[in-house]
């Protein structure tokens, strides 16, 4: 019992003489946080955006319409220092400017002044909100047609005609001059019209390769273009 009493007189000494250490919170060392420096640009996966900015006319240059056919895709060109030209890729304008590439609604140009994207100066009439053709237009007559009768062989050889597609399907052609062009004025039309049908029945490509046989013999022909977002009617008197 004696020796019971002395340990816990022992232990009660040791308590009085070092009191234990305050009891605090816990503070661990604050961690320096990483900081995060964007490397290069945020891109948006849904709105890409290319690094040459947009524009209607680059280099003197004006892009008037696409084409996707079967032979390959092509864009109409014009400049100030001609009529309205259909290109491929890699082909040239007289002014040297190249084209490099086509999109589906703009293509890309390559001249003295490096690389460059071109886009429609207007949309182009190609397909509606619902992916159907437009609805017909009211046809006006064009004013100033040819008085004089043309000959339509000589039409036909300078009418360069471009397909326009919709949804897959040819539904119009781009008048493009071959030549001097001069049938063409003398019939009332012009460079970039878009032929919507030939004496009222829509031009398709079965209809296109018909033409001389239809024309031949007849008095005049009566065609449906699309000029200046508008549709007009031109009566050409035949040889």
């Amino acid at each position: 019992m004696l020796g019971l009493l002395a340990l816990q007189a022992v232990r009660l000494a040791w308590l009085v003489a070092v009191p234990p250490a305050p009891v605090g919170a816990f503070r661990p060392d604050a961690v320096p946080q990483a900081q995060v420096t964007p490397t290069g640009p945020t891109l948006d996966p849904f709105f890409p955006s290319d690094s040459a900015a947009s524009q209607a006319t680059a280099s003197g240059v004006t892009l008037h319409g696409i084409s996707t056919g079967p032979g390959g895709a092509s864009a109409i060109l014009g400049d100030s220092e001609g009529p309205q030209r259909s290109l491929r890729v890699g082909e040239s304008m007289p002014s040297g400017v190249r084209l490099a590439g086509i999109g589906p609604d703009h293509v890309w140009i390559e001249s003295s002044q490096g690389r460059q994207r071109l886009d429609f100066a207007a949309a182009p009439v190609s397909r509606s909100a619902a992916g159907t053709l437009p609805s017909a237009a009211p046809v006006a007559p064009v004013t100033g047609a040819a008085s004089a009768p043309v000959d339509p062989a000589r039409l036909l050889e300078q009418a360069g005609l471009v397909p326009r597609e919709v949804n897959g399907q040819v539904s119009s052609y781009t008048l493009i001059p071959r030549g001097d062009g001069a049938a063409l004025r003398k019939a009332g039309l012009q460079a970039g019209d878009v032929l919507l049908s030939v004496n009222g029945q829509a031009l398709t490509p079965e209809r296109y390769h018909e033409l001389a046989a239809e024309l031949a013999g007849r008095d005049s022909v009566e065609l449906t273009v699309q000029r200046d977002g508008a549709t007009r009617s031109v009566t050409v008197p035949l040889q």
